[in-house]
């Protein structure tokens, strides 16, 4: 769970974390991310997402499964194919600040109006993180200096 979360989720990627690459140093070096090399049930793959998508839909009707990702917060790119439809695994899993869920997500930066705002916010949030930043040094260095200032000879 990221800071971003609890300060403007809205702007985090839809609430999202990304944070893998899929071994981007691996497949520059022509090989496969780790993940989908040493997955026990063989059942990731990895390749162009249009290809990726119609073999999860060829899947999911073969066992009359359901697939997940496609559309959903506007197409990820990771595209899951269950037996069990995913508002049913929604129901079970544990959700809270954090924890994911399987619910459908609206693509909050599809709107030109959250642009702006988000532009409109950046500067005046760098600049709050900055101070919060500094604030603690500048105290340490005043705490410092009045120690200096109590241990100098008269």
């Amino acid at each position: 769970m990221g800071l971003h979360l609890n300060l403007l989720p809205q702007y985090a990627g839809n609430g999202v974390m990304y944070k893998c690459d899929r071994c981007y140093h691996r497949i520059a070096d022509g090989k496969i991310p780790a993940c989908v090399e040493v997955c026990p049930e063989d059942v990731q793959q990895i390749g162009p997402r249009d290809a990726i998508v119609s073999q999860a839909h060829a899947l999911a009707e073969e066992i009359g499964g359901y697939v997940y990702g496609d559309k959903e917060n506007s197409g990820t790119n990771t595209v899951y194919v269950s037996p069990v439809p995913f508002d049913i695994l929604n129901k079970s899993i544990e959700k809270g600040p954090g924890e994911p869920h399987l619910k459908p997500v609206a693509d909050v930066m599809a709107s030109a109006n959250t642009w702006a705002a988000a532009l409109a916010v950046a500067p005046v949030a760098g600049v709050l993180g900055a101070l919060a930043r500094f604030k603690p040094l500048a105290a340490n260095l005043e705490s410092e200096k009045e120690n200096d200032d109590e241990n100098k000879p008269e």
